[in-house]
């Protein structure tokens, strides 16, 4: 895909080249841009300049964020806030296939665990939306916490790997019932506080400077317990 890494100032910002064989829905953006939703990158798109932008300020990528050793309290809510954002994106009637399911490409605060989906509405072009298997591998690619009970793993992975068709409400009911109510609620309240102050800083930023280019994402080498040893299947 034709995306970098840019800043502008104190602002970080991935870009997305549009190339002349590419044609953007409109619309797609306009939903995202236009009504604030909650999980999703902020974004600008330049029919002039060809550029579509998403404001990743605070933020990593998903697949750095979990490069560590992960908690059971870390996953989550991470869980929990895709999960949140995705029930938006249906309330919306957002087309699930602009939605890059791609955890180098799904940005998060590393302090809240708040996460952020990007939204790339090519004309004529759908990205793979099997939810299961999104859900999958994220539990089955990260290394767990070996402090941990970690019976949680195999009662998330059997959920996936049982549902034939995946029921939202389901799997936000098992998230809960896993993480214990108060427990969750308690950190993802540190999150509601953080995402209001960062809802004030989504606003268009009209500029003649150019963000410069930075290195795209690193990559991390990770220790502990995978879910299949977990499970025992390795």
């Amino acid at each position: 895909m034709g995306f970098e890494i840019r800043t502008l100032g104190n602002r970080i910002f991935l870009v997305y080249a549009v190339s002349p064989s590419e044609q953007i829905n409109p619309a797609g953006i306009f939903d995202v841009s236009t009504q604030l939703m909650k999980g999703f990158c902020p974004v600008k798109y330049s029919k002039t300049d060809g550029f579509i932008e998403y404001d990743i300020t605070d933020k990593i990528s998903l697949n750095d964020y979990f490069g560590k050793e992960v908690g059971k309290k870390e996953l989550l809510c991470v869980l929990d806030s895709l999960l949140d954002a995705l029930i938006v994106a249906r309330e919306h009637k957002i087309d699930l296939r602009t939605i890059l399911l791609d955890s180098n490409y799904i940005f998060v605060n590393s302090e809240t665990a708040q996460t952020s989906f990007v939204v790339l509405p090519l004309a004529g072009v759908g990205y793979p939306a099997d939810l299961n298997a999104f859900f999958k591998n994220i539990v089955c690619n990260i290394r767990f916490a070996d402090t941990e009970d970690s019976q949680y793993v195999a009662e998330l992975l059997n959920f996936l790997n049982k549902s034939r068709h995946f029921i939202y409400e389901d799997f936000k009911a098992l998230i809960k019932s896993i993480s214990g109510r108060q427990s969750l609620e308690d950190f993802m309240a540190v999150a509601e506080t953080e995402e209001s102050d960062e809802a004030e800083d989504i606003v268009e930023i009209i500029t003649d400077d150019k963000p410069e280019p930075t290195p795209m994402f690193r990559k991390t080498e990770r220790s502990t317990l995978t879910a299949e040893e977990i499970l025992g299947t390795k």
